[in-house]
């Protein structure tokens, strides 16, 4: 219980597979939605005001980074690497679940307009506030590695892609 996590895009707790609490020292998440605050996997909630600023985190305060099914949300994720890599500690990880750009539903969702993903999601149960726009500039393994030596990773990759 020595290590400090960051869920980078944690929002309201949805997926039980993402509760590390009691796992870890502590459990910090950041959203620019502030429906982080209701996420009850966290020790501590933090509110992103604008996304595309620095994290509000010193550097090197993390040992482990991970994200969900963020990146394909990320306009500027060359910029999001570097700060990743600024916030984690030496020998850190940062461990990143995104879906592939070359899936059915990344390629029909990057030829439809936002709204019509807010529609789809309205008739999923899923509020259209909760539908956020994506960019896929983090979604291939080329773009992945690309990123990621980029900003001083070591990278492995999965091979699921």
């Amino acid at each position: 219980l020595e290590h400090r996590i960051l869920d980078l895009g944690a929002g309201r707790g949805r997926v039980p597979e993402m509760n590390f609490r009691g796992l870890a020292r502590e459990v910090v998440g950041i959203d620019p939605d502030p429906c982080v605050r209701e996420n009850p996997f966290l020790d501590r909630a933090v509110v992103a005001d604008d996304p595309r600023a620095p994290l509000p985190f010193d550097d090197a305060s993390f040992d482990v980074v991970i994200t969900c099914n963020v990146l394909e949300h990320v306009s500027d994720p060359a910029a999001l690497f570097a700060e990743v890599r600024r916030v984690l500690r030496p020998g850190g990880w940062f461990i990143s679940k995104t879906p592939n750009r070359g899936h059915y539903v990344a390629l029909i969702a990057s030829v439809t307009p936002h709204r019509f993903h807010e529609w789809v999601n309205e008739r999923r149960g899923r509020a259209s506030a909760d539908t956020y726009p994506t960019y896929y500039r983090a979604n291939s393994r080329g773009a992945v590695r690309a990123l990621a030596e980029g900003a001083g990773f070591a990278v492995e990759l999965a091979t699921t892609w």
